[in-house]
């Protein structure tokens, strides 16, 4: 059972729910996506869990990506308490960078007048073995038995695409801000940017997401007013760890998209009931982030501070683990151009 969204949000989801399915339509005319769209398409709702919820369930959709480091699987969540400050947090820059991914925004132009960018944006890929992707936006947080389950979307891969897409735009886009990609303008862009990316860029990198996955670490984008520069904090003790997950859960509510809408005291009453029933937490960390970042000009020295903070904590989950059923695949690397819409 999940939060009832309001009418307004259920109709955003369905126009976007279309334009994913559109999108895949174009898609499976390339080999790497063919046989994946065909099978997306064929689903009831890209937007949906991947599988079904009993009605009894409680679950709640929130912010979410979920990584499968060497089989331990590390939450990316995103916590506010207000609507004001950034629209973006690094939580894509974070999965990219630790799927061994690095884009050269420089290499293309930015233009103040509004007309298309254009030009070669330039991607290094690394091999990376011991990270796979498991969910890139948002996921559906449940219970099983004791532990804190991630549900992913049933459309994952084609959600994934849209959210490097989103992530590409805000980087290239002169004086990005977040009511730009509500804009047709905006929304074209994303749309052609998602038709040009590589499959393989974001296919090659996903481990086994179309099934639950227990949440062993998670860290938490705390958005402060105080912080001048990302901090990391480990926090130990059980109910400040309650706590600042179902802060995390509750940040839909700050969210400016009509995506999130919803009864925002159905929403906290069931994450509450949720974590009731987890008695084995994961172990959580927040990184504080100020609230300056869409202000800040050299957005790639903020995204080097943040990975800074998250990688000892990346390369503590990997070390501690080796029950990745996932990671004996890797991604080609090398480096890899293509030409933007």
């Amino acid at each position: 059972m999940t939060p009832i969204p309001t009418d307004d949000a259920v109709k955003y989801r369905r126009t976007r729910e279309g334009k994913l399915r559109n999108l895949l339509s174009e898609l499976r005319g390339k080999p790497r996506w063919k046989d994946l769209a065909n099978r997306l398409l064929a689903k009831d709702d890209l937007l949906a869990p991947a599988f079904a919820i009993r009605p009894e369930t409680p679950a709640v959709d929130v912010l979410c990506a979920l990584l499968d480091a060497r089989g331990t699987k590390l939450a990316i969540l995103h916590s506010r308490s207000k609507s004001d400050g950034p629209e973006g947090v690094g939580r894509t820059s974070l999965l990219l960078r630790s799927l061994g991914l690095s884009f050269d925004y420089a290499s293309i132009g930015r233009r103040p007048n509004g007309t298309p960018i254009r030009g070669s944006l330039k991607v290094h890929r690394t091999v990376q073995a011991d990270v796979r992707l498991l969910t890139s936006d948002f996921a559906y947080i449940t219970n099983l038995g004791e532990q804190l389950l991630a549900l992913p979307v049933a459309g994952e891969p084609i959600l994934g695409l849209w959210d490097i897409a989103r992530h590409i735009y805000r980087m290239i886009e002169y004086d990005y801000q977040s009511w730009k990609r509500l804009t047709p303008e905006g929304r074209s862009a994303l749309e052609e940017l998602m038709r040009v990316i590589p499959p393989e860029l974001v296919l090659d990198c996903y481990g086994t997401w179309e099934k639950p996955h227990g949440i062993d670490t998670a860290v938490i984008l705390e958005v402060s007013a105080t912080a001048t520069s990302p901090t990391v904090t480990s926090i130990t003790e059980s109910g400040a760890c309650q706590e600042a997950l179902l802060q995390a859960f509750e940040s839909v509510r700050y969210l400016r998209s009509p995506f999130w809408e919803r009864d925002l005291a159905a929403h906290r009453e069931t994450a509450r009931r949720i974590l009731d029933r987890v008695k084995r937490l994961p172990e959580v960390y927040a990184i504080r982030i100020p609230m300056s970042i869409a202000h800040r000009h050299d957005k790639n020295r903020y995204i080097d501070e943040l990975f800074g903070q998250f990688a000892p904590i990346l390369e503590s989950t990997c070390a501690g683990s080796s029950r990745g059923e996932d990671t004996n695949k890797e991604c080609q690397g090398g480096q890899q151009d293509w030409t933007l819409p």
